[in-house]
């Protein structure tokens, strides 16, 4: 374990041995500079295949109704964002970027937004498209980079606001925050609203598939590499996910975290870090 798979950086903290998702023993390391949870795996685990098959599998087996209740969440979602992302408009786009099934995709075009969705896998891709009756107007079978750049040269100069959704997808890229530099590149003319939910440190959680693992410390350094506000932030206990939600819109207040993790002392970092196995 040589550098951070969110920022590379090279300075990594040894912070316990802890347990993974098949109750095997792992070491777990922290970034000192973006503050993630790294678990130490076999490199070779870290492929492409991997991070797309855990994935595709996951949902197929789905009945509709557990389709139509996943997509009913997100619309209930959708609906309490509205006071961050703003109302459906012809000049406001919704780009969800690593849709997975789609749940989420369909649930912003049931709000009315204009939103245009992609996802790297063809198996998801295709579950997207027969789930909820996704089109490819809808829906590209491209990676994150790929159709960040076409839908941005596709806009008008009417489009005067963006929304991205990075929902559960970061912690699948290696190096994944050029993702959101080159979000940041893309769209930095723009009212600019990132939306992004992680999985935080959980054995549950605790898999090859994940690159790393989300902080409150994350959250706050997200902030900091894209210049845009922390107008909101979120985390169950139950389920152990956290939201910070960015923006450069005006009209939104600033919120700034408490105690950040990296100033609690070792004992206090190892009672937060257990507390959660």
């Amino acid at each position: 374990m040589n550098n951070c798979p969110f920022c590379s950086h090279d300075k990594l903290i040894y912070e316990c041995r802890y347990p993974d998702y098949q109750n095997s023993i792992v070491k777990i390391y922290s970034c000192s500079n973006c503050g993630v949870f790294i678990p130490e795996y076999n490199k070779e685990l870290y492929t492409m295949q991997e991070q797309t098959k855990l994935h595709e599998c996951m949902w197929i087996k789905n009945t509709t109704d557990e389709l139509t209740e996943a997509k009913d969440g997100m619309v209930d979602m959708v609906s309490k964002q509205k006071n961050i992302i703003g109302e459906p408009n012809a000049n406001h786009f919704v780009f969800d970027v690593g849709s997975g099934r789609g749940n989420l995709t369909a649930a912003l075009k049931q709000h009315g937004y204009n939103v245009k969705a992609c996802e790297p896998s063809k198996l998801l891709y295709n579950q997207a498209v027969q789930n909820y009756g996704l089109t490819e107007l809808d829906l590209q079978n491209f990676d994150a980079k790929s159709f960040l750049n076409d839908v941005s040269q596709s806009l008008s100069d009417d489009t005067t606001i963006i929304t991205i959704y990075l929902w559960h997808v970061l912690e699948h890229i290696k190096e994944s925050k050029s993702i959101i530099e080159y979000i940041m590149k893309l769209f930095s003319n723009k009212k600019l609203n990132i939306m992004i939910q992680m999985p935080m440190l959980k054995s549950d959680y605790i898999f090859p598939e994940h690159y790393f693992l989300a902080t409150p410390d994350w959250i706050q350094y997200i902030s900091e590499i894209t210049e845009l506000k922390l107008v909101d932030f979120s985390f169950s206990k139950k389920s152990l996910y956290i939201s910070g939600f960015y923006s450069n819109n005006d009209e939104l207040e600033e919120l700034h975290l408490k105690r950040p993790f990296r100033s609690l002392s070792q004992f206090e970092r190892y009672d937060l870090l257990c507390c959660n196995v």
